[in-house]
């Protein structure tokens, strides 16, 4: 008894995604052990349901392409071929910092934002910290 085709429904290749951590579903035999692999490195495993549905959630994929497949494993300890191979992209752009301000003169235009503005604010005034303490 070899188990049925394992064929992951979700995502569909050539997604790109932002969250490097994705949701896997698919059908396969039910009761069978579906593995799911990125970039061959198993990510973990899905019982699939009476239904034939499997489900994964917290995969992981690596910035850039990423090569999803899955295996299942029947009750009787047969394996499947792997699934076709998907292509998935993660794609994480920086996030827009808040509070953004420049200032431009002639030929310069200086940056800044709110984490930065805090810093310096702190750095300022442990600087004016210690001159108060060294000249105590």
């Amino acid at each position: 008894m070899t188990p049925i085709l394992v064929v992951i429904t979700y995502p569909l290749s050539g997604t790109v995604t932002f969250n490097s951590k994705i949701k896997v579903n698919g059908d396969a035999e039910p009761g069978s052990i579906v593995e799911i692999f990125v970039n061959g490195i198993n990510q973990g495993k899905s019982v699939v349901s009476k239904t034939g549905y499997f489900g994964k959630t917290g995969i992981l994929v690596a910035e850039g392409e990423n090569t999803l497949t899955a295996v299942s494993t029947s009750s009787h300890g047969i394996e499947s071929a792997s699934s076709e191979a998907l292509r998935i992209t993660l794609d994480e752009k920086p996030v827009a910092p808040s509070g953004l301000t420049a200032i431009a003169n002639d030929t310069v235009v200086t940056l800044s934002w709110e984490k930065i503005r805090k810093l310096i604010l702190k750095v300022i005034i442990f600087i004016e910290i210690m001159n108060v303490l060294i000249n105590i």
